[in-house]
């Protein structure tokens, strides 16, 4: 797997994480603004509210179905992934299968399939090494001026035995299977139990929001009726509740002729309560 692979993986990793979190927080803040109508009694909010409890609930349900179907493929997967690894790397690399049956099961049953090559070279640098150590007895004594390119070479082969144990070591399988387990452990282990949390919240908070949401119906039934004169000037002559200011002797179904000779017969003046009572006879 490339270096791009890998980042692109890890950042689908990083906003899958991130959209699960942000569904969590949108799930709290719908539930506290549910509250916050329940205690205002708005039936606005309420409303608005509603509508985004059935979205969120929803997106809920969608994540712990996507939740679940993940935690089922992982679990198939740990049951048995070598064969699956196996696979997977051979047709990325095209590395043969010995090779990756070396490092991926690391036991004696399959053997090292660099090893011929590794006891070869480690012959020739031993072969080397007492090939110089008898030039150095037998020439310098003859020729003391070579002396000094036979110690040059003794060190440029003793540098190249110590790279060359390194490389024994780093072509051994064990350091390389020690991270596969550990991958594989961190992966069908702590991964797989995280996912189950996962699940087992997301299932807690989409029933809590499903209660809330059915509870709503009943808290509005509950809710005290609107009144419709609430935000009616007292002053305002076409409200109902202006009209008691009238007179109780001069009824609204009374003529207009009739109210005229009353207010003549009490001596006010007719045209003093004419305009008032022609409006209220309207």
């Amino acid at each position: 797997m490339g270096s791009s692979e890998r980042t692109h993986h890890m950042s689908l990793v990083q906003g899958t994480w991130l959209a699960y979190v942000l569904l969590l927080l949108l799930e709290l803040l719908v539930c506290l603004f549910t509250l916050l109508g329940l205690a205002k009694q708005s039936k606005w909010l309420v409303i608005v509210m509603t509508v985004m409890s059935l979205l969120v609930l929803i997106l809920s349900w969608g994540s712990m179905g996507l939740e679940a179907a993940t935690a089922v493929g992982l679990s198939d997967f740990c049951s048995n992934p070598d064969p699956y690894v196996l696979n997977l790397t051979q047709e990325e690399t095209g590395l043969s299968s010995d090779i990756l049956s070396y490092y991926f099961l690391c036991n004696q049953a399959v053997s090292n399939p660099f090893q011929q090559r590794l006891t070869l070279s480690q012959r020739a640098l031993a072969n080397i090494h007492s090939q110089l150590l008898g030039l150095e007895r037998e020439a310098v004594p003859q020729f003391p001026s070579a002396q000094k390119p036979l110690l040059s070479l003794e060190e440029t082969v003793n540098v190249t035995e110590g790279n060359f144990h390194q490389l024994v070591a780093l072509l051994h399988c064990r350091g390389l299977h020690k991270d596969y387990g550990a991958a594989l452990r961190g992966l069908c282990e702590d991964a797989l139990e995280g996912l189950l949390f996962l699940l087992l919240f997301s299932l807690l908070s989409a029933g809590a929001l499903a209660t809330a949401l059915c509870s709503l119906p009943r808290a509005w039934a509950l809710f005290p009726p609107s009144d419709d004169y609430d935000d009616t000037d007292d002053d305002d002559p076409f409200n109902p509740q202006f009209l008691p200011w009238l007179p109780e002797e001069t009824p609204l179904t009374q003529p207009a002729w009739a109210l005229t000779t009353n207010t003549l017969g009490h001596g006010q003046p007719a045209q003093d309560r004419l305009p008032v009572l022609g409006l209220g006879s309207s």
